[in-house]
């Protein structure tokens, strides 16, 4: 069974749609579990009414429970969502994003328990896909979008997400697993996913995570990797810098 877990808060907009696209799915072997922060814009009853319909059986044999309390950001939601699931494999979506059909082919590639599974995510504000195969290189100046990656539950046994980063915990999971010989990547070329890109992570940086990037890739990756990083954010900011003048000046 795959376990998709939901953080939510005040998501009233958009969780509807999200839940509905993982109930619309053809693999039926799926619980939904929504960890939600107290909303109090009404996302509560739309999730008592998503749980009626589910229970009456409107959507097979497909799970949905939620529970709504204080939390102290997305990734202690996060974690909380591993602890409550039952799911041999964990899969993360945002409240705001959606599942495409591949995902219920992708779950069929899901055989090995010591395997990170990923695919491809659509970018609906840049309309583009978001995909390819990772390798340190890539990893070291991008992470994999969390909205693609299903975890065997037997990675949650060594790692939880560390809340001292509150943007990009899944990139330094993901990090020390590409070096944990216990467990090994494998990507696998479909669009399973929509990602809305209105996340926090999309508009914030993880202070504490980029003032010390170097060293921390340096330190699970290897200085060859930090370089590679640094060199690439370096003309990538200069990129960006010449972009954005360039647009000034068409705009004049």
């Amino acid at each position: 069974m795959v376990s998709i877990i939901i953080p939510s808060f005040n998501a009233a907009a958009t969780i509807e749609l999200a839940i509905i696209s993982v109930l619309q799915q053809d693999n039926d072997d799926v619980e939904i579990v929504v960890i939600d922060g107290k909303s109090t814009d009404g996302t509560l009853t739309i999730l008592d009414d998503i749980s009626f319909r589910v229970n009456a059986g409107a959507f097979g044999n497909k799970l949905f429970r939620y529970v709504s309390e204080t939390d102290k950001g997305i990734y202690d939601a996060m974690n909380k969502g591993i602890e409550l699931s039952r799911g041999d494999w964990l899969f993360f979506l945002g409240a705001d994003d959606i599942l495409l059909p591949d995902f219920s082919v992708a779950c069929n590639h899901l055989l090995l328990n010591n395997v990170v599974y990923y695919c491809n995510t659509f970018l609906n504000k840049h309309y583009r896909v978001y995909d390819g195969e990772f390798n340190k290189f890539k990893l070291s100046i991008e992470n994999i979008s969390h909205q693609t990656i299903f975890y065997p539950r037997s990675v949650f046994s060594h790692y939880k997400y560390d809340l001292s980063y509150k943007i990009v915990a899944d990139y330094m999971l993901n990090l020390n697993l590409c070096m944990d010989k216990a467990f090994g990547f494998q990507y696998i070329p479909l669009v399973i996913s929509v990602y809305n890109e209105s996340g926090c992570s999309n508009h914030n940086l993880d202070v504490e995570f980029y003032d010390n990037k170097f060293n921390l890739i340096k330190r699970i990756l290897g200085y060859k990797y930090a370089i590679f990083s640094s060199v690439f954010d370096y003309f990538h900011l200069k990129f960006n810098l010449i972009c954005k003048k360039q647009q000034k000046k068409i705009l004049r």
